[in-house]
This record gives structure tokens, sequence and C-alpha cells, in this order.
């Protein structure tokens, strides 16, 4: 096998891990704190994921308890309040972009995780737009960085940094999450809703609203595609 090849695999490998891994930040004790009408719909031994698969709604809970189960510890609670609480006064075109590309690599890991399955094919495809993105940086790809600090320091953050997609950002991000959802022969309904909520938080639309765009924007990917 070429070693160019064999590095890349590497590569995609080590930036997967590092994603799942810091996917899981929060104690389900801060996520169940912060959503009452969620908590009070929770039964013992059910999750947030399970409620918001078969309610839908607010994906709040939710994204932190996926963001909770490798107990990854190495933002603090201060340091996140500090982070939020942080005015980082009127952001460059640079800073800008470098947020939008960490706040799409958590979107599509997430994703991949919202129907309780990770496919072979999410992997891979989680792996080629994650570099697909890591070329879009100013700087290397970094758990350090303000930015991946920024996104991770609070589940909302993830939107205020997409928010900023121009249309033609936004339809190239959507059939990437697309391409993420179908890659395993079975689109779930979780992922649609997941997607939909995205769209919804992004776009400032309502949820009906999104679920038709996102209904008409899937059938143009899967006319583009032969899906």
């Amino acid at each position: 096998m070429d070693s160019s090849l064999i590095i890349g695999v590497v590569i995609v490998l080590i930036l997967f891990f590092i994603i799942l891994y810091f996917a899981n930040k929060y104690t389900l004790e801060e996520a169940q704190s912060k959503n009452n009408k969620v908590n009070d719909s929770v039964k013992k031994g059910s999750t947030a994921t399970e409620e918001w698969v078969k309610h839908g709604g607010d994906m709040t809970e939710m994204m932190k308890e996926m963001a909770e189960e490798s107990g990854a510890t190495d933002m603090s609670e201060k340091e996140k309040e500090e982070i939020n609480k942080k005015d980082f006064g009127k952001l460059t075109k640079t800073q800008i972009k470098d947020r939008q590309v960490y706040a799409a690599v958590r979107a599509y890991a997430e994703l991949m995780k919202v129907d309780g399955e990770m496919h072979p094919n999410e992997m891979l495809l989680l792996g080629k737009f994650s570099e697909k993105e890591q070329k879009k940086l100013s700087k290397d790809y970094s758990q350090e960085s303000e930015e991946f600090k920024f996104v991770w320091a609070k589940e909302e953050n993830v939107f205020t940094c997409l928010k900023t997609y121009n249309k033609r950002q936004i339809k190239s991000f959507f059939n990437d999450l697309f391409a993420i959802a179908a890659i395993d022969g079975d689109m779930a309904e979780s992922e649609i809703s997941f997607i939909c909520n995205f769209y919804a938080n992004i776009t400032g639309v309502s949820e009906e609203d999104a679920a038709k765009k996102i209904l008409e924007m899937f059938g143009i990917w899967r006319a583009e595609n032969n899906v």
C-alpha cells in the first residue's frame, strides 16, 4: 500500500477518535438540570436521546447526553463558563471561518451517533468530511484553539457558528449531512429530525418550514447523486 495512503488513513482515524472523545464532555446531571420539560418526560432508565427520538422538540438535552458518554473532562466547568461569558468583540473573517469548521465537524459526529448505531461507512464519511473541513482552517486543527473551545463550551455555540453560513455553504453543509444519514441505506426518523432541527436553528425558520425545506433539499440531493 502506498505510504501516503497509509498516512492519510492514520490521520483520518486519529481525527475520528478525537471527535468522538470530545463529543462527550458534559455530565448527565448538568444536562438534566437545564431542561425541566425533558426531565419531566424521561422515565427511570430512559435517556434524553430516546425521549428526543420519540417526541422531537428541543435537542439541547440530547446533544449534551451524546457528549457525555466517554467522560471527557478536559474543559472544566469554570473554563466553559469563562468562554461563554467572554466578549470576543467583532470577529475577523478568519475567526468566523475557523469557528464554522469546528462546528461542522461536531455536527457530523453527532449526526452519526443519533440513530444509536455507527455504521463503518458513516465513520469513513465522517473522516472524509472532517478532513475536508480541516483544510479550510487558518492553522492546524487543535483542541487548544479558542475556536474549538468555543464550539464545545456550549451546544448553542454550534448554531451560533453555523448561522454565519451563506446560502452556498448551507447547501454544502446539509448535503454532507444527507450523505452521512443515508450512507447506511436507512435514513432513520431521528436523523431526519436532527437535520431539520439544525436547519431551523441555523436559519431561524420554524420547525414546520424547516421540515418542508429539508424535504425539498433532500430531493434535490438525491437527484444530483442518483440515490
